[in-house]
């Protein structure tokens, strides 16, 4: 393929791209405007940008991650004492007796294989690299990925540290369809971390305010009905349900500020 001696237009030479070297050109001899509404950006000096703004990149994601963590275990730590008093305790489990009373074995067994299972990580794992995999392709982004793994983990070990902070009381195993749990509900959290990621992504595209409000829609949905099947089931305390949707909500909000904080704009350099 020939190339031309001049850019078309602009009265200025084309380099020798061919024996510099494709990033070897001089960018200097190159206008800036080669046409209208077309803009050069010249890939040395943004390159150079995005060095410069590595060091505080990495400054501002280690303290999201630092005041995030902080703010997740001391919120959710300071509600699991409060849920500990008998104030909070007596009419949570007159609730939890009434739901228990009124249980059919039917349903019950309809929920366990089902609703509940949402929360689960045999479930929420694949389906998080499947959508988020499809997410990041569809974005041409890779950041979607590592925010849910990230989730996880992070619901993984705070909720074992709150659990030996907080000590909260497990209901009977013979009164719970399933293996019964204490504060706050892991599957609750994860199914706020997990579907409200995932809501966040594909909404912040979205310019109809109608898609939004469905996307969000749905996903309250299923995690009011992933967290009411498990008091339903009799495998948690309603102040544990309680607990782990605002452990979840805590842990989706830094990772919604993390990646705000990955966006270009965020870091210094050209969005475009």
């Amino acid at each position: 393929m020939r190339i031309p001696a001049r850019l078309p237009g602009s009265g200025h030479n084309v380099p020798d791209l061919v024996s510099r070297g494709p990033y070897q050109a001089d960018y200097e001899r190159l206008p800036r405007k080669a046409g209208r509404g077309f803009r050069y950006c010249d890939p040395m000096r943004k390159a150079t940008m995005i060095r410069s703004a590595m060091p505080g990149r990495a400054a501002k994601l280690a303290g999201a991650l630092a005041v995030g963590g902080a703010t997740t275990v001391l919120t959710s730590w300071a509600v699991g004492k409060l849920m500990q008093k008998d104030l909070i305790i007596r009419p949570s489990r007159e609730v939890y007796e009434h739901v228990r009373a009124r249980r059919s074995p039917q349903l019950a067994r309809r929920l366990e294989q089902t609703i509940t299972g949402m929360g689960d990580y045999p479930v929420l794992v694949p389906f998080s690299v499947l959508v988020g995999g499809l997410v990041a392709y569809e974005r041409r982004d890779w950041v979607p990925v590592p925010l849910l793994a990230g989730g996880l983990a992070a619901e993984i070990y705070l909720q074992k540290l709150l659990k030996t902070l907080v000590k909260g009381s497990k209901p009977a195993e013979e009164h719970s369809v399933g293996p019964p749990g204490d504060f706050p509900s892991g599957g609750a959290a994860r199914t706020v971390i997990t579907f409200g990621l995932l809501a966040h992504l594909l909404a912040e595209h979205w310019n109809s305010p109608a898609e939004r409000w469905a996307v969000w829609s749905i996903v309250l949905t299923v995690i009011a009905a992933q967290g009411g099947s498990r008091l339903y089931l009799g495998r948690h305390w309603p102040e544990d349900i309680l607990g782990g949707w605002l452990f979840g909500w805590l842990i989706l909000r830094s990772l919604i500020r993390l990646a705000e904080l990955t966006r270009p704009g965020e870091l210094g350099q050209p969005a475009g």
